[in-house]
């Protein structure tokens, strides 16, 4: 049996399915009389809320089935969605979880959705990074980036954070071990204008904004920038409010500088 992971959905891995929680039982019985129609599509859908995660199998078969059904009935919405939560269940199998994204992509890009185009290329991503794609990883989250840039009205911005986060931190991770300079620091120059763009997301909302002027600072250190990194770090210090949480980002900091 392949290994098939199902663990509860975070923001970055969230699929869209969105109705509402009834038990395994009432599904049991709806499913029973159901048409083989998108309507059932639906119900099987639901039974990713219902059906425990020590029973990843069961849950298996509920996915495909509904897969399998929106196929023979080009049902385009239900294929994206019932693949996409294979590719996510199959995450452990990377071979798998391709399969089922690439699928998934597809019928998204049928559909003409491109805020699911953008979170499945950026899924896909994430299991490039899981195979030390790095290169491949980065291509596929700067196509998640242009799709958002393209596509995301004004109100919707903050939804590009998780393409510019994803770039940030890989692009970062990338350049942490390139030993060939002009290289190293295009990837940092990468991190440091994907979390200057949070960061000036950030400072709209006041959202965790200690964190990205951190962010912000150590690159231009590994840039070799100190004077552009001294006055975020001062920032954060006298955000602080205690003596002891000054001392505890100075000390970090003047680590940061002996590097």
């Amino acid at each position: 049996m392949k290994r098939f992971l199902l663990i509860p959905m975070l923001i970055f891995c969230q699929i869209v399915f969105s109705q509402d929680m009834i038990s395994k039982e009432d599904l049991l019985s709806k499913l029973k009389i159901a048409k083989d129609d998108t309507s059932k599509v639906k119900l099987l859908m639901q039974f990713h809320e219902s059906v425990p995660p020590t029973e990843p199998l069961e849950m298996q078969n509920y996915m495909q089935e509904a897969l399998k059904l929106s196929q023979n009935l080009g049902y385009k919405k239900g294929i994206a969605e019932t693949s996409g939560y294979l590719g996510f269940g199959y995450q452990l199998n990377y071979d798998s979880s391709m399969k089922y994204y690439s699928i998934s992509l597809k019928a998204w890009e049928e559909v003409n959705n491109p805020e699911q185009i953008s979170l499945t290329f950026l899924r896909i991503g994430k299991q490039y990074e899981y195979k030390k794609r790095y290169n491949d990883a980065l291509k596929i989250y700067l196509k998640a980036k242009e799709t958002d840039n393209k596509n995301l009205k004004a109100t919707e911005e903050y939804k590009k954070r998780y393409a510019l986060y994803a770039i940030a931190t890989l692009s970062e991770k990338m350049g942490n071990k390139e030993k060939e300079k002009p290289r190293r620091d295009s990837l940092y120059a990468l991190a440091l204008d994907s979390y200057s763009i949070i960061l000036e997301m950030d400072q709209k909302g006041e959202n965790f904004l200690d964190n990205q002027i951190i962010n912000v600072a150590d690159i231009y250190v590994k840039l070799d920038q100190f004077e552009k990194a001294a006055p975020l770090y001062n920032k954060v210090i006298e955000n602080k409010r205690s003596q002891s949480e000054k001392a505890m980002v100075m000390t970090e900091v003047a680590k940061k500088y002996e590097k």
